[in-house]
């Protein structure tokens, strides 16, 4: 979650209906490295504080559903958000959807970029 994707309050009462298929996506919580803009890519970087408590509070609107299936990247950040998120749910890990490799420009900050 992002500063400009932060959870909405009353989300969870727009989710929809038990007589339809929602797909639910939820981005990882912050880390240190999204604070400074840095491309995470493939390294295994872990939630900060802020992070934690995003996905508390994201586990606290989404209590009331049900869920038929929880997947998640294998990458730490993303694995320590669904990991809060989903608490005793059976979670199904697949790096098809972990974020792309940056290569050599995993670490760097986007101020390393020009612009194009």
């Amino acid at each position: 979650m992002s500063e400009n994707l932060r959870h909405e309050p009353g989300v969870a009462e727009r989710i929809g209906s038990a007589s339809t298929r929602t797909l639910v996506i939820v981005r990882h919580g912050v880390t240190d490295w999204n604070a400074e803009e840095r491309l995470q890519g493939h390294i295994d970087i872990p939630l900060n504080e802020d992070g934690i408590r995003q996905a508390r509070s994201l586990r606290d609107s989404l209590a009331p559903f049900q869920f038929d299936a929880v997947y998640s990247s294998p990458l730490l950040r993303a694995k320590q958000t669904v990991e809060i998120v989903a608490e005793d749910r059976d979670i199904s890990y697949d790096w098809r959807i972990a974020e792309i490799n940056h290569g050599i420009w995993q670490g760097m900050t986007k101020d390393c970029f020009p612009l194009v």
